[in-house]
């Protein structure tokens, strides 16, 4: 089973600081743009989500990993986690 976290950056912040370096290689973890997302099959995505937000997928067994760094992340204002069959 794979996570998709949908992550709103903050204003002024850079999303590739969303993940630490260390994070990215350990989980593999997938940083994408809504555009980049659908165009490899998320197309269930809200229409509505703007610009300034992130895709993330990853395997289930990251989850708390990713919860942690995004908790921690001065460039996440929000963000809601989902649960994805693969």
């Amino acid at each position: 089973m794979l996570v998709m976290f949908i992550v709103y950056v903050a204003p002024g912040q850079n999303p590739a600081i969303l993940l630490t370096e260390e994070t990215l290689k350990d989980t593999q973890a997938q940083v994408m743009t809504t555009d980049q997302a659908r165009k490899v099959g998320f197309e269930g995505l809200p229409a509505e989500l703007c610009a300034d937000v992130r895709v993330i997928v990853v395997n289930n067994r990251d989850k708390g990993r990713i919860l942690n760094n995004l908790e921690a992340s001065p460039a996440a204002a929000r963000f809601s986690v989902h649960d994805i069959d693969a």
